[in-house]
């Protein structure tokens, strides 16, 4: 087997652990166990347990991008907004079918930190910041793009936390209704 087949590998096979049983219950121990590897043959591959988790999170962003895209992309630019209600619908069915991933995505602290540190790539965030980015563009908002992306990003996280925990049940009216006031809110006021 070769060497990026065995990284490939491992990157699954995280991912698949992480849907079934959360992050926090990940080793490397039992992910090397479960593929009948060495501990040795992950630090080939991997520097860290942080460095696999990074990749783990690129690979899960690109899944969701690879799903996502091909109905938000046909809504760009015209239907910016539409787009962005599309991924915010998609990132709450995915936190009801498979919340595991979808906590390890946007709560890990080896996402956060993939993401900070500015060598990953996320589809999945760039595709979201493309439709805000064309949203702001088209409506002329009164707001940088990258401060607009953080106050829905910030939302869709709460919306997709309280729909998980029950707090909320149906929340397609909610999200539609909360998006266009968080853009709206940043329209240019005439004084």
């Amino acid at each position: 087997m070769n060497r990026n087949d065995t990284k490939r590998r491992l990157v699954e096979y995280a991912a698949e652990t992480i849907g079934l049983q959360g992050w926090e219950q990940v080793s490397i121990r039992n992910l090397m166990q479960g593929l009948g590897l060495t501990t040795g043959s992950f630090y080939k591959h991997f520097s860290s347990k942080e460095s696999l988790f990074a990749a783990v999170a690129k690979e899960m962003s690109r899944d969701l991008y690879e799903e996502i895209s091909p109905a938000v992309q046909g809504l760009i630019p015209d239907q910016a907004e539409q787009a962005l209600l599309a991924i915010g619908k998609a990132l709450s069915e995915h936190s009801l079918h498979d919340p595991k991933r979808i906590e390890f995505l946007f709560f890990s602290p080896w996402t956060r930190s993939a993401l900070e540190d500015g060598t990953h790539v996320f589809p999945l965030l760039e595709l979201t910041k493309t439709v805000i980015g064309s949203i702001v563009k088209d409506r002329d908002l009164d707001v940088p793009p990258q401060i607009l992306f953080l106050q829905v990003w910030a939302f869709l996280q709460g919306f997709v936390q309280l729909l998980r925990q029950g707090v909320i049940t149906e929340g397609d009216d909610l999200m539609q209704r909360t998006l266009t006031a968080l853009i709206a809110s940043q329209e240019k006021r005439v004084r």
